[in-house]
């Protein structure tokens, strides 16, 4: 009687654990290969003299009487890339040697300027008289006068 009774395989969970293993480690080779191939240079010699010629562009911006203008905004016209200006009022971003940046700031009026090949650009805003107007506070709420 005892040889009819068959004896029930259990599964074999360890070559399921290193399937899980093998496929995670080819998902982590695989997405490793197309970050490498997305870093690689670009074909063609347009692409080339585009990456030759985008160099670091550096300056500082300041109002009509010389004071530093920290937070105003400094982008490449036609393209994602901008940067603000720091607490001195200087800037660095990486772009085309004839880009036109364009520099704003509130209460100023905004500029495009030429880069013609420079690295260091001065930039010298004027105020926007007009602007004031566009600015409106509005105050809600209750408050008791102290004397």
């Amino acid at each position: 009687m005892k040889n009819f009774i068959r004896k029930m395989k259990t599964p074999d969970y360890g070559s399921a654990f290193d399937f899980k293993k093998k496929l995670a480690i080819f998902c982590v080779l695989a997405s490793l290969t197309q970050v490498q191939a997305y870093a690689g240079i670009p074909s063609g010699t347009n692409a080339l003299e585009k990456m030759e010629q985008q160099n670091g562009i550096t300056g500082q911006v300041k109002d009509q009487n010389g004071v530093l203008l920290p937070g105003a905004t400094v982008s490449i016209k036609g393209t994602k890339i901008s940067t603000i200006t720091d607490f001195d009022g200087k800037f660095d971003l990486k772009g085309d040697q004839n880009a036109i940046l364009v520099v704003s700031y509130i209460g100023y009026v905004t500029q495009e300027i030429q880069v013609n090949n420079r690295t260091n650009i001065a930039v010298k805003l004027v105020e926007n008289a007009t602007s004031l107007s566009e600015v409106v506070v509005v105050g809600y709420g209750k408050m008791k006068k102290v004397i």
